[in-house]
C-alpha cells in the first residue's frame, strides 16, 4: 500500500477522466492497481492494488501523474 495518499486537488479537477474505471494499470512505482471510480471534483482516482487471490487492499486516492498504462 503506498504511504503517502493524494487528498489535496490536483491541476486536473473539473476536467473528464482519461483512464476508465476497471482498467488494469500500473503506478509510477511499478504497483499493478485497477481503477475504481474517479474524483472529478478533486481530479483524483480512486484505486486499489491487485493483490494475491484471498487478499485485499484498502481503496486509495492517487495523482492522475503516478498512473501508467502497463506495456
Amino acid at each position: 500500500m503506498p504511504s503517502n495518499y493524494d487528498t489535496e486537488k490536483s491541476e486536473y479537477a473539473g476536467e473528464d477522466p482519461v483512464y476508465e474505471n476497471r482498467q488494469v494499470m500500473q503506478t509510477t512505482s511499478r504497483e499493478k492497481i485497477v481503477i475504481i471510480d474517479y474524483l472529478k471534483d478533486l481530479g483524483l482516482y480512486v484505486v486499489m492494488n491487485i493483490d494475491k487471490p484471498g487478499t485485499a487492499s484498502p481503496a486509495y486516492k492517487i495523482h492522475p501523474d503516478k498512473l501508467m498504462k502497463i506495456e
